[in-house]
């Protein structure tokens, strides 16, 4: 094969290997525009027509090299619609006749992956080819499973791009000429390529998403490691065994010459399918040439691909002795990963590990045999049983239980404590569901403290309530084999109808106290005016009484001035003459005229006078 044929051949075989990543890249990256739930359905219909329609081309051209890849691609594309549409009807319900119809359409949606390895195994000789077809089936199980399932994230595209690089890697090693790495038959070799090509695959799938730097799940990650190189492996012995299988299930019921009858009338009906019956025809009945060992001379590895595309498979020589010694290396494969699944298995269940805040109790045919310390330790499979029991602090709640006081009010509590196991024999085995036991112990020994106390203690004694409860627990404590630590009361409240009639009295009494308030108030005011009032009203008569007075000795004191005045006057002017005489009745003319008021003694001379003085 010339250098272009080889360079075409190669980037035909890598390209659907390298779709993979791509895929997934396109998938986690939807347009701004459009959501991502109508977009990652869209890139993975897209991969799936990519390659129908690549194994279509293939086919088309006779099958070259490039063509199986492809055609293993569209297989894998088959079985995940298949798979889809079972799930869609798996979920309309979940009677029994669902599960049953589940259980059928399981199996059936990898109809396409047997009737490949079948069609493409049917011939010894080209049972190795089958193979190398359902390779991308077996070395990239899980990208192929994400994208299927929809679950794609940023995270898992270095693995899968890994993974594809690899296995497009292997894809075009495995036409590679192996004579130049060994002398004659290249069937091993190209075997051991397709076997180790799934240990590579997964293994940088794991390294591409970071598991194998985390030192802590080495061991659990290598188990998943081999789990998932073992159904690879069984996913490529497929081809390998499934066509022999079928072939011997055939002869024993006798139905080889009914198939091929059928095969027959199918072809006729089919053109497409007459390579497909002639194989199963020549299996059963080989041409005479054939029986005699006279081969084309030419083998597949030494066709250009122009050849090996214009040739029709029979032509191809039979791998002979070799083909043989492959099935028996793929029965010896499948028999060593068995033994190898169950030594895992078995020494898992013998060895284990106790960790430092866990005990176990060792049972051996149901009888104890010890409490066993933290590292690790071996029992008989099957015979012993090993009970972990963890041993460090463990937290447990009392939620709101109605507890009754001892005067007679139904309380709502809620309770928090902690404990250890100290015993774990019979924390595990003296009783049944231990933790529930433990629990209704604390619930009963807080209703026996509730009991005891007021309400009103209740919802203000809780630290009190506490030391009785811890004591009460520690009494029994050592019949569980546990230890309490703390306990705790988280709340203590009446029931709503209870807390509603004491809100109701609190109002009332509140409403009552400031009534009182308000009278008490009310009387203080009025004591307050009816005090203002009387020192008011005293006051009044003392500015009355001194006043009075005051006026009442005002007049006396002016009466007398005046009659001072009047004696001074008539003494200067008696004996005065007739002047004086006439001056004297004139004043007293003028006193009569002004309304005044006199007291005349003896003599008419005035005493007192009567007339309101100018100040009233």
């Amino acid at each position: 094969m010339n250098q272009p044929h080889l360079l075409r051949t190669a980037a035909l075989i890598v390209l659907p290997f390298m779709l993979l990543p791509g895929a997934f890249w396109l998938a986690v990256n939807a347009p701004g525009p459009v959501p991502a739930s109508g977009w990652q359905p869209g890139v993975i219909w897209a991969l799936r027509l990519f390659y129908f329609g690549g194994a279509f081309v293939g086919w088309r051209a006779g099958r070259p090299h490039w063509f199986y890849p492809w055609l293993g691609f569209a297989v894998y594309a088959a079985v995940a619609i298949l798979l889809q549409i079972t799930f869609l009807i798996t979920d309309w319900g979940d009677g029994p006749l669902m599960i049953l119809l589940g259980l059928i359409l399981l199996p059936a949606a990898f109809a396409p992956y047997f009737a490949a390895a079948l069609w493409l195994g049917w011939r010894r000789s080209q049972r190795q080819l089958a193979a190398y077809t359902v390779f991308p089936h077996a070395g990239l199980t899980i990208p192929l499973f994400i994208l299927v399932t929809g679950g794609q994230s940023p995270g898992d595209l270095s693995g899968v791009f890994l993974s594809a690089v690899a296995g497009a890697a292997i894809a075009t090693l495995y036409w590679y000429p192996l004579s130049t790495f060994a002398q004659g038959e290249t069937n091993w070799i190209r075997t051991a390529v397709l076997y180790g090509g799934v240990i590579l695959t997964h293994t940088l799938f794991f390294i591409g998403l970071g598991y194998l730097n985390d030192v802590g799940r080495v061991r659990d990650i290598l188990v998943m490691l081999i789990a998932l190189v073992s159904l690879g492996w069984v996913i490529l012995s497929g081809p390998l065994l499934l066509p022999p299988l079928v072939q011997l299930l055939l002869r024993a019921l006798k139905a080889e010459r009914a198939i091929g009858y059928l095969g027959k009338k199918v072809g006729q009906v089919l053109p497409a399918l007459t390579t497909a019956v002639t194989r199963f025809k020549d299996y059963f009945d080989p041409p005479a040439s054939k029986r005699a060992g006279d081969y084309p001379p030419k083998s597949e590895e030494n066709m250009s691909e122009e050849t090996v595309a214009a040739t029709v498979a029979d032509t191809r020589k039979p791998a002979g002795p070799n083909v043989d010694r492959l099935y028996k290396l793929s029965i010896t494969i499948l028999a060593a990963m068995a033994v190898i699944l169950v030594a895992l298995y078995a020494g898992r269940a013998a060895v284990y590990k106790i960790h430092e805040f866990e005990r176990g109790l060792h049972l051996r045919g149901g009888r104890f045999l010890g409490v066993q310390m933290p590292g690790w330790h071996i029992q008989v499979p099957l015979v012993d049983t090993v009970i972990i029991v963890k041993v460090n602090e463990r937290l447990g709640y009392v939620e709101r239980i109605a507890a009754m006081t001892s005067d007679n009010v139904t309380m709502d509590v809620s309770l928090q404590y902690t404990y250890r196991v100290t015993d774990p024999q019979r924390f595990a085995l003296a009783v049944d569901d231990p933790e529930r036991i433990v629990f209704e112990f604390v619930q009963g020994r807080l209703r026996d403290v509730i009991n005891t106390k007021a309400m009103t203690g209740v919802m203000n004694q809780r630290t009190e309530m506490n030391l009785e409860i811890m004591q009460e627990l520690e009494e029994k404590e050592g019949q569980y084999g546990v230890e309490f630590i703390t306990v705790q009361i988280q709340s203590a409240s009446p029931p709503t109808e209870v807390l509603s009639a004491i809100k109701d009295r609190m109002v009332a009494v509140q409403r009552q106290e400031q009534a009182e308030a308000e009278a008490a108030q009310q009387r203080t005011v009025a004591d307050a005016q009816f005090y203002a009032a009387q020192k008011e009203a005293e006051a009044h008569a003392y500015r009355i009484t001194t006043t009075a007075a005051a006026e009442a000795e005002q007049i006396q004191l002016t009466t007398e001035a005046q009659q001072l005045a009047v004696r001074a006057i008539l003494s200067e002017l008696e004996g005065k003459g007739a002047l004086a005489e006439k001056y004297i009745d004139y004043l007293i003319a003028v006193e009569l005229k002004e309304n005044s008021k006199w007291i005349l003694g003896a003599g008419a001379e005035p005493i007192l006078e009567l007339r309101p003085s100018v100040e009233e």
